[in-house]
């Protein structure tokens, strides 16, 4: 995660996050399918094909999408840009200090691919669970993303 992004991880609910010294671990059997994945993103009417940033050469095009509406812009990456049929996580990112960066549309994208998909989320940079069943959980991930945006 680059400093000016602020990333929340989905991964399937019944797997667990834990935290290492390398960082965050998401640890169980449990896996979603890729081209169901593809299908709730293209579903929105808002995600397509494709990258801000170019990729590296060993990463798979077919692993990252864009949502799009008239302002915000989020990244998508399944599965660390690795193509397989089953996918273990998720990424979606926005930019803190640019304009089209949107953490509520971040939210509701992952809330509805969460519930849709049976994935929990996780903040990577409050390093825990969002509930996605808990309005303070959510507010907390808004209130953490403002303060960034309040210090660009």
């Amino acid at each position: 995660m680059a400093v000016w992004d602020y990333q929340v991880i989905l991964y399937p609910q019944d797997n667990k996050a834990i935290m290492t010294e390398e960082g965050i671990d998401f640890v169980g059997i449990h896996e979603f399918s890729f081209d169901q994945i593809v299908e709730q993103l293209v579903s929105t009417g808002k995600v397509k094909k494709g990258s801000v940033q170019r990729q590296w050469n060993s990463f798979a095009e077919d692993c990252y999408y864009i949502y799009k509406d008239r302002t915000n812009l989020i990244e998508i990456e399944i599965n660390d840009g690795v193509k397989e049929e089953q996918v273990r996580t998720l990424s979606l990112r926005t930019n803190i200090y640019k304009p089209e960066g949107d953490i509520k549309s971040l939210i509701t994208l992952a809330k509805m691919l969460s519930i849709e998909l049976a994935l929990s989320i996780w903040d990577m940079r409050l390093k825990s669970i969002v509930d996605k069943e808990d309005e303070e959980s959510l507010q907390r991930t808004i209130q953490n993303y403002n303060s960034y945006k309040q210090r660009s």
